[in-house]
């Protein structure tokens, strides 16, 4: 915490700000004082009437003549000075937000020159949202598969508050009391990374622009569900907008804990039992394309579901294990496959033996290679 000596002294170190101190002690009456001032000072509006001010201060009493007003010179208010105070006031805006409490060392020009740059970065990401290009729930995209995808959608779409809009939806809608320890040099924690994460995962649901934001989420929801089975899941919430709800909704009934724990139990039943026989219109590229997306489906669903993911050797023996053909070049293949058991072999690489089966396939060769 600062004390209030360290508020003021803020102001007063000149390699700093850059400010003269007749300037300096002219901004008292503008109100900034200490450094907590520099909250009402975020938009460029009040930053212009200080520099109107500072053009035409006001007149004051004649030291020869104290019934008589002078006029006083114009302060000098340098360009520099003027963008550091701005950054110091976003920076003490964004401090407030997150949670953290104003500290010397997280005022130091550094930080703050590195702030500034995430800080605009933002801004311009803001202006070029793509909301046209969010992700909507067709029969390209499940609706599991569109969770996934829009929740990249949101760590990019920067919503009114000024940082991506998946803080609406984070896991936790309450924030941890203290703060964690700033990054060297930066205005962020080492543990979020960014101010964009620190906001994300900081920013109090109790901000007055939540509410904004929360309405932008829950608009996109309808966007993403129109037309589709899905859109009664989220209705109950078009009253109040509330696109966190909503997203909640629709996780709960389309990617619980069961639902996850069912995918795991239909690409497990594949992976044992799927037989292969090469005497149907199924290619062996059809099987093995569908176990490498099994694979990738398991691994989806140990981001939900505690489970064990088959490692390389479990991988090429359930291709083994249910590829029953008797075509002379699938079985020889397979018997390669098995001896090449040593670190590094076929038998514990699901790829390199992918690769030895696929010219293999009997079905596309009586197609002509098709």
């Amino acid at each position: 915490m600062l004390t209030a000596a360290q508020k003021t002294a803020f102001f007063e170190e000149n390699a700093q700000m850059g400010l003269s101190n007749h300037t300096r002690l002219y901004l008292q009456s503008e109100g900034i004082i200490e450094l907590d001032d520099l909250i009402d000072f975020v938009k460029k509006e009040a930053w212009d009437q200080v520099l109107e001010n500072c053009k035409r201060p006001p007149q004051v009493p004649n030291p020869a003549d104290a019934t008589q007003l002078i006029p006083q010179a114009a302060f000098q208010f340098p360009a520099k000075s003027l963008l550091r105070l701005r950054v110091a006031a976003l920076a003490v805006q964004y401090y407030d937000r997150t949670g953290r409490a104003l500290s010397a060392g997280g005022m130091l020009w550094p930080r703050l020159s590195n702030f500034q740059v995430e800080w605009d970065s933002l801004k311009e990401r803001k202006e070029s949202n793509d909301e046209p290009n969010m992700p909507t729930i067709s029969n390209k995209l499940s609706i599991t598969a569109f969770f996934e995808a829009y929740e990249t959608f949101t760590d990019g779409f920067i919503g009114q508050i000024g940082c991506p809009l998946r803080w609406i939806y984070r896991e936790d809608e309450n924030v941890p009391a203290v703060a964690p320890p700033l990054e060297a040099n930066q205005p962020f924690s080492t543990e979020h990374g960014s101010i964009a994460d620190e906001m994300a995962m900081r920013l109090s649901h109790n901000h007055p622009l939540f509410k904004a934001d929360n309405a932008t989420g829950y608009a996109q929801l309808v966007t993403a569900t129109l037309g589709t089975q899905h859109a009664s899941t989220i209705s109950p919430f078009k009253r109040t907008k509330n696109g966190r709800g909503a997203y909640r909704a629709l996780k709960a009934q389309f990617a619980s804990k069961a639902h996850w724990d069912k995918e795991v139990k239909v690409t497990n039943d594949f992976l044992l039992n799927g037989k292969w026989s090469g005497t149907t219109a199924f290619t062996l590229h059809g099987i093995l394309a569908k176990h490498r997306a099994s694979y990738h489906t398991l691994q989806r669903c140990a981001e939900h579901v505690a489970i064990e993911i088959p490692n390389e050797r479990t991988r090429v023996g359930y291709l083994l294990d249910n590829i029953d053909c008797n075509d002379k070049n699938v079985t020889t293949a397979l018997s390669h496959i098995r001896l090449d058991d040593n670190v590094g072999g076929m038998r514990c690489d699901f790829e390199r033996a992918v690769a030895f089966l696929l010219p293999t396939d009997p079905v596309r060769s009586k197609r002509g290679g098709v």
